[in-house]
């Protein structure tokens, strides 16, 4: 399946159709072939995925799976069942990945991907690095923010990260923090019907209008305090000039 320009026989690449019997919308496993023959031995606990467009999805590792930050993936690009996804190794946990549209037998476009942003390559390079949260072993998710919740100034916490941390019992106020030290105070709400669905609210806002966080940035959200009004610390990871 070489079909477009970006994807050539220099580089490993795997497929997966996305087949009804695959709970693919929470996590995704690369073959055990692919990953004997590439990936045995990395300690890497994060992968990006990088799409068209160049836009970059951040996701964290479990053994062969792709996980937290794949249901962003996921939905970012309105994954179907039947949809066939390629993956291009690029070296490292950086995987160019490719939609193709069964129903026309072409790549699926996302005209509405912002392209890639000044700063996000060597973010790609510094993706086994190991981060801050990971020394200090508190749980963290990545995200990407759409176009839509930029504009409504939200942000989806993984349900898998929610559920794990007990993040989706209702409404609840929270604490964000920056790099800076600089701190609001905003809350998480419960998607209505969606079984561990959460989303940061409120002021949210001001953190992202702080910090010039736009669609299509990268953020780590790093869980620093349980307490009864838990803290979070935002770490923007395309930084501009």
């Amino acid at each position: 399946m070489e079909t477009g320009t970006r994807f050539t026989p220099s580089k490993p690449h795997f497929f997966q159709p996305l087949l009804p019997n695959l709970q693919f919308q929470s996590e995704l496993s690369i073959p055990v072939s692919f990953f004997e023959r590439y990936l045995k031995g990395s300690k890497c606990e994060r992968a990006v995925l990088r799409s068209f467009g160049g836009r970059t999805w951040p996701v964290k590792m479990k053994g062969r799976k792709f996980k937290d930050g794949w249901e962003n993936f996921v939905q970012d690009h309105d994954l179907k069942v039947w949809d066939f996804v390629v993956f291009k190794h690029e070296g490292d946990m950086v995987f160019d990945v490719m939609v193709l549209d069964t129903s026309t037998e072409s790549q699926r476009e996302y005209p509405h991907f912002e392209t890639k942003i000044k700063g996000e390559e060597e973010n790609v390079k510094d993706i086994c690095k190991p981060s801050a949260s990971q020394k200090s072993g508190n749980p963290y998710f990545f995200a990407t923010p759409s176009a839509l919740d930029w504009k409504e100034y939200r942000l989806r916490v993984p349900r898998s990260f929610a559920l794990s941390n007990g993040l989706s019992d209702g409404v609840r106020e929270i604490k964000l923090v920056d790099e800076q030290k600089r701190s609001w105070t905003a809350k998480l709400i419960p998607k209505k019907g969606s079984n561990g669905i959460v989303r940061i609210g409120h002021d949210w806002r001001g953190l992202c209008i702080a910090n010039a966080i736009m669609a299509g940035d990268s953020v780590k959200v790093e869980l620093v305090e349980k307490e009864e009004k838990p803290v979070f610390k935002v770490y923007r990871l395309n930084p501009r000039d």
